[in-house]
């Protein structure tokens, strides 16, 4: 499954919360979840939460859907 964050203007601990229960049930199921973030802010609010390394990141859909970081 792939989430583009590109448009999102806001990320609260909802959000990420949410993230996170769909990795879970991605990874469940044997799936992947792969974000697309290109936004520093994005990746600044996944670090201070320690989410950083959870995440498979992405600049763009055709990077994520190619597998390049």
């Amino acid at each position: 499954m792939i989430v583009d964050l590109r448009p999102v203007e806001f990320l609260d601990c909802a959000t990420l919360g949410l993230l996170c229960r769909a990795r879970r049930r991605a990874l469940e199921h044997d799936c992947r979840l792969l974000l697309v973030c290109g936004r520093p802010w994005h990746l600044r609010i996944l670090k201070a939460a320690g989410l950083s390394n959870i995440f498979e990141r992405h600049a763009t859909i055709q990077d994520a859907l190619s597998g390049e970081l």
